[in-house]
């Protein structure tokens, strides 16, 4: 089965809509707009590994670069994000 994505089109009266799907496109200013629930589910993903890299490792090296006197990749205030 494939990922899902809940959909709701609520006006100010009701619910109009609400189902799961699997994709959603959107007219927009610069051409349409989808949203697909598999890139969502693997973004979220990518995402997660990101703040894992910037909460760990990020802030792991720039101790060791900065015990060899080497200059720091990030700012120092950003350690503890």
């Amino acid at each position: 089965m494939a990922a899902t994505l809940k959909l709701e089109i609520v006006t100010p009266e009701k619910t109009a809509y609400s189902e799961d799907v699997e994709m959603v496109t959107l007219p927009g200013s610069e051409g349409e707009l989808g949203v697909y629930s598999e890139l969502d589910l693997q973004l979220e993903s990518q995402l997660s590994k990101w703040r894992d890299v910037l909460s760990k490792d990020v802030p792991a090296l720039n101790d060791a670069m900065q015990k060899n006197n080497v200059p720091l990749i990030a700012p120092s205030a950003a350690k503890g994000n």
